[in-house]
């Protein structure tokens, strides 16, 4: 799965991932480090997946207003992900896919994704604390380039946030947002260090 093959790799190499690495890594990777080599012809639905993200961020969609539309994207991403609806993993991408359509307020992602609202506040406050969305409801994502491209490294990177397993936090004298491994938190680090 991706998101354990992404955290076993930040646990092996740097305890640190600034934004600009992980865009090195997003553009220079090869992809079948990501996901297992595909079969001639299995990149189709990887590829539908980017289009619908890519014009649901673009312009006005209808590609991604439901629920079934939503699951489909994620399978199609990742199709390790299917049958695993009960997994954490599979539970904090919907969440985060799921904040496109309906956006990342916690009534509105419990009403859209059916998930227990303990469970969307939860992954909404590892989201907030990572500055990837606010209070006021606004999405803060960065899975998408200027251009509009669909960075599928950056939004796995901010699904292991919502799950707890990475946090992000602004690295001020750098001018940039880093991602650690929850036990390398800085800010945890202190709290716990001040106590």
């Amino acid at each position: 799965m991706v998101s354990n093959e992404l955290i076993s790799e930040i646990k092996s190499g740097p305890s640190v991932w600034s934004e600009s690495l992980i865009d090195t890594r997003d553009q220079m990777r090869d992809v079948t480090h990501i996901r297992p080599a595909p079969i001639p012809g299995e990149w189709e639905p990887w590829i539908r997946a980017v289009e619908r993200l890519q014009s649901n961020f673009v312009k006005e969609s209808t590609e991604m207003k439901d629920l079934q539309s939503v699951k489909e994207t994620l399978i199609e991403l990742n199709p390790d992900l299917l049958g695993s609806e009960e997994e954490e993993a599979y539970q904090a991408a919907l969440i985060l896919l799921s904040s496109l359509p309906c956006g990342p307020g916690t009534a509105d992602l419990v009403a859209f994704t059916g998930l227990p609202p303990s469970l969307v506040a939860e992954v909404r406050g590892r989201m907030i604390a990572g500055e990837l969305w606010s209070e006021t409801g606004d999405c803060l994502n960065s899975w998408f380039t200027k251009n509009g491209v669909f960075r599928d490294v950056v939004f796995w990177a901010d699904v292991l946030v919502a799950q707890g397993l990475l946090v992000r936090r602004w690295v001020e004298h750098d001018g940039s947002y880093y991602y650690f491994a929850a036990e390398f938190d800085p800010v945890a680090t202190k709290t716990v260090a001040a106590n």
